[in-house]
């Protein structure tokens, strides 16, 4: 089964809570705008065109 969700973050808003998957994948591709990803104690700038995965 394929689950597809399409996220628009209002501007200073935070996006998810910190959090893991166990079993499970999760990816994130920037489509516009700009922000911070914290991903364990670092913090990172992304871009229109970044993924995470």
């Amino acid at each position: 089964m394929i689950y597809r969700n399409f996220a628009v973050i209002p501007a200073g808003k935070e996006s998810f809570v910190y959090h893991s998957h166990h079993c499970e994948e999760e990816w994130i591709y920037i489509l516009s705008g700009q922000a911070i990803a914290e991903i364990d104690v670092e913090e990172f700038e992304v871009f229109p065109g970044n993924f995470m995965a």
